[in-house]
């Protein structure tokens, strides 16, 4: 692309219209026709790059360091995160800002220039196809009835897979493989998780052959009170097994969802102590869905993705690999085993977040796994909340709800199924910049974990109060892990540790019959 006639008025302002470069004489104000003119003009100064003889990686990296070296970033917001503001393309990016004609000269003539002591990752703008709509299913059901009817929701299920389904035939067209096996992973995480599977038939984009749809039978297992997984079991050879980790359902005509609330409130991050609970039953539900020398993949959205991370520190020899969407991070726990995992085992866990994301950029304190970031053309903004507006309270009251309205929606959603958006990858230096400016927040959600007792309490209490009808398969599930745990101390018997393994099946055994005589009276 030849853009030296644009460049003749150094003062105009470049535009994007009708798929071509022009400028203007007035300053474009509308923010998502700005995000792309900058993603396009982005993508042609890769191709410039490429035509001078510079790998497409290379040549975008160089493309990213011209834009902090010859413009550099913006007056800074707050509303961004540390990582983000300093970027010179990144923050214009996220801010819907106009860029001068001067300015996108100053990149286009020095991409021969070298660029050194700039080791960030590309920048990849991208598209999708304008003849394809994707229904971006969110992960609530939309509605008032759904929410607390369960016969509602049932049928607002049955609707909202049929939507499901169709994204994933849409996505199975798409030709790059990797880039197809994270979306499908991504809508099924988002939004086929939250749905009624057990004993229901999906269709899932094949990972390794274009065009082609795999049949699976889908199987719910409710663990630690009610968090919600599902085992994806293959119908067809070649097809590898999947498991999903449900996210938090905050509604009441999910049987998971006084479960689900709890768990975001665990001791040492979201789902810690759901995992810590029942990780015996998940290594078996693992297990039975090994085929052959195929390990299961592992998948999750919100907690389920903080849950996956954790099936990926603590059980990565029973998967293959774990995707995490919009995760709330863990505590520095996890994060210390992180670091003491070898290289190979660190990559085997993935995260995808959204800039818009609340859950990963507020809650927790330490990035975990390979993280690719997502800024979408449409832009769902954070109002970060201040000492000064909790002091005057209602300032504090209103960013909340905005944030609700507005940080909600890109929590659920998908970013790189909406019309346009960029991606990158964080490098360890911007993963460590992200630790030190998390600190520094003053709504950053630090205390969640102190949560963990009332609420418990708290849910207890409903439970009685409102006579929970599913207790009794809450037992059930406790007798089982009960039972695994008992088996997997039988396997570990000898002769030296006899008496010690005997008095602990004893104490089980006294456990178990508790819990059979409550399920008894249940």
């Amino acid at each position: 692309m030849n853009l030296d006639h644009i460049f003749r008025n150094s003062d105009h302002w470049l535009v994007w219209e009708q798929g071509a470069f022009s400028t203007a004489l007035q300053k474009p104000e509308e923010r998502r026709s700005n995000r792309e003119m900058l993603g396009q003009f982005y993508q042609a100064c890769i191709e410039r790059a490429v035509a001078m003889g510079l790998e497409k990686s290379e040549g975008s990296r160089r493309v990213r360091a011209l834009w902090s070296q010859k413009i550099g970033p913006p007056a800074l917001h707050n509303t961004l995160p540390l990582i983000i503001r300093e970027d010179g393309f990144l923050c214009r990016y996220a801010l819907g800002l106009p860029v001068k004609v001067g300015e996108a000269r100053l990149i286009w003539e020095h991409l021969n220039d070298p660029c050194e002591g700039f080791s960030l990752s590309p920048i990849y703008p991208r598209w999708n196809s304008e003849h394809i709509h994707f229904n971006n299913v969110h992960a609530t059901p939309p509605g008032f009835l759904p929410k607390f009817s369960i016969s509602h929701r049932l049928r607002k299920d049955r609707h909202l897979l049929a939507l499901v389904e169709e994204d994933l035939r849409h996505l199975s067209s798409i030709q790059d493989h990797s880039r197809r096996k994270w979306l499908t992973l991504a809508v099924l995480s988002h939004a086929a998780a939250y749905r009624e599977l057990d004993e229901k038939v999906l269709n899932i984009p094949s990972f390794f052959e274009e065009n082609r749809l795999m049949t699976y039978l889908c199987k719910h297992h409710l663990i630690a009170e009610g968090v919600k997984t599902v085992s994806l079991i293959p119908q067809e050879e070649g097809a590898p097994p999947i498991y999903l980790c449900q996210g938090t359902e905050l509604w009441p005509s999910q049987p998971s969802w006084l479960g689900s609330i709890l768990a975001n409130f665990a001791i040492h991050g979201s789902a810690t102590q759901a995992y810590a609970h029942s990780w015996r039953r998940i290594h078996k539900q693992l297990r039975e869905l090994k085929v052959g020398e195929s390990r299961p993949i592992v998948s999750g959205h919100s907690m389920g993705g903080a849950m996956a991370i954790q099936i990926g520190l603590y059980s990565h020899e029973l998967i293959d690999m774990a995707y995490a969407f919009n995760p709330p991070l863990l505590e520095h726990r996890a994060y210390e085993f992180y670091g003491w995992m070898d290289s190979a085992l660190q990559k085997k866990i993935r995260v995808a977040a959204n800039l818009d994301d609340f859950a990963f950029w507020r809650i927790g304190s330490r990035v975990i796994g390979k993280t690719t970031l997502f800024l979408g053309k449409k832009r769902w903004r954070y109002q970060p909340i201040g000492l000064w507006d909790c002091i005057f309270l209602v300032p504090a009251f209103v960013k909340f709800l905005l944030n609700m309205k507005r940080a909600f929606p890109a929590h659920q959603k998908v970013t790189a199924l909406s019309e346009s958006w960029v991606e990158f990858e964080l490098t360890q230096e911007e993963i460590d910049k992200e630790h030190q400016d998390r600190k520094t927040r003053f709504d950053y959600l630090h205390f969640f974990p102190k949560l963990y007792d009332p609420t418990r309490i708290l849910l207890r209490f409903v439970r009685r109060l409102f006579g929970w009808s599913l207790r009794s398969e809450f037992l059930r599930n406790e007798i089982e892990i009960i039972a695994l745990h008992e088996r997997d101390l039988i396997d570990t018997l000898t002769d030296e540790n006899k008496g010690e393994i005997e008095r602990q099946l004893l104490a089980l055994a006294r456990q178990k019959e508790a819990l059979r005589k409550e399920l008894f009276k249940s």
